[in-house]
């Protein structure tokens, strides 16, 4: 336990071994400050989400890298695929795209998750995370051909606006559906 400044319920959470269903919100209400100044500034905000993203080991950071070399793999892709071999966009996109998957899911396994004890074989944890992706992918595509054949769009252009747009879903279900931790109790 090393919870800094005002957060050891957070520490508490994070580090505790118990089953998370025994968790339960209790209500409580601040009464109105007669004396004294609060504590909670723009420095203490910072220190939490430091404490947020440490206590994750920064997976999010990490995520977000592993993203980052997906774009340059997708966008090479593409490029490959649509103006040097000359395939139509809607198939050259669809092999853009799970070359990033292949690409991201291995980097995640590698570098963002590592150490982690996870359920499930590293296959059944590809076809899960594609399943995960599978959001982020529809919206993706979705975006690179609407953008690009409604609104004229170019292609790279496009295809960048559809990946941004399925971050966040694909980190909230890679984190807590494809690489899930092992439950106290749960056979490996």
């Amino acid at each position: 336990m090393k919870p800094r400044g005002y957060k050891i319920l957070l520490e508490i959470l994070v580090r505790g071994n118990y089953d998370p269903q025994m968790i339960k919100e209790v209500p409580y209400v601040f009464s109105r400050r007669f004396a004294g100044k609060s504590k909670l500034g723009v420095l203490e905000v910072f220190r939490f989400l430091h404490h947020v993203l440490k206590l994750n080991e920064y997976r999010i950071l990490k995520f977000a890298a592993v993203g980052l070399s997906g774009i340059v793999v997708n966008e090479f892709m593409l490029w490959l695929t649509h103006y040097v071999i000359a395939l139509p966009l809607y198939l050259s996109g669809l092999l853009a795209i799970e070359s990033s998957i292949l690409n991201n899911f291995t980097w995640n396994s590698i570098f963002t998750f590592r150490g982690l004890k996870v359920s499930g074989s590293i296959l059944r944890r590809m076809l899960r995370y594609h399943l995960a992706v599978a959001i982020g992918l529809a919206v993706n595509y979705a975006v690179l051909l609407t953008l690009t054949y409604v609104f004229g769009v170019e292609a790279l252009i496009s295809n960048l606006a559809g990946i941004a747009l399925g971050f966040l879903a694909n980190y909230t279900l890679s984190e807590h559906y494809v690489w899930q931790r092992i439950r106290r109790g749960e056979a490996v």
